[in-house]
């Protein structure tokens, strides 16, 4: 029968200092086999360990792979996770309820600095892409047809929404949401 790991309530096959390779993984890198601090996998997770709670107030950017959307990404287990999280986790516990995010109060994707990281609602953490800039609105917005441009001469238009949703290849509802303001917003309305 094949030794079985120490940690508690853990069951899984020993395979070194009465460990698993997961709750070895723990010891060494946070000197506990707790699970309160997240186990991403090597040099990354080495890097963020040493650099997420810094003594200044400056943004310290994930050096490593990003997803497309900008934030770092580190495998913890066999899982993706985004560095901002895996930093958040480290310096302020695991997240208060499962609908929380990490929420950066400078507004950059890829910094994993704690001082600039907080456990937010999602409605908080949308408020705060606004107040960044960085809320994905109107031609910045992945799936948009139109530019910033289009949807203001859109608005100023007279003609009927039908004809003008005609004219951009959009539906005639794009159109009206255009005009009421709930979608391209204008710059004025967005400060």
């Amino acid at each position: 029968m094949k030794p079985i790991c120490n940690a508690p309530g853990c069951g899984r096959i020993s395979h070194s200092r009465g460990l698993c390779g997961t709750h070895y993984q723990r010891l060494r890198t946070t000197g506990s086999v707790r699970a309160e601090v997240p186990i991403a996998v090597g040099a990354h997770h080495a890097w963020l360990i040493r650099n997420c709670s810094p003594n200044h107030d400056e943004c310290v950017l994930w050096p490593f792979s990003t997803a497309k959307n900008g934030y770092g990404q580190v495998c913890v287990g066999s899982k993706g996770m985004g560095a901002h999280v895996v930093a958040c986790e480290i310096a302020h516990g695991t997240k208060p309820s499962p609908t929380h995010e990490a929420a950066h109060s400078c507004g950059r994707r890829a910094c994993i600095n704690a001082r600039h990281l907080r456990w937010a609602t999602q409605v908080e953490n949308a408020a705060d892409r606004i107040l960044h800039g960085t809320h994905l609105e109107g031609e910045r917005a992945n799936p948009a047809k139109l530019t910033n441009l289009q949807a203001d001469q859109i608005r100023k238009d007279p003609r009927q929404q039908r004809a003008i949703a005609a004219d951009y290849g959009v539906s005639q509802r794009a159109v009206s949401l255009i005009k009421r303001g709930e979608t391209y917003r204008t710059n004025a309305r967005m400060s």
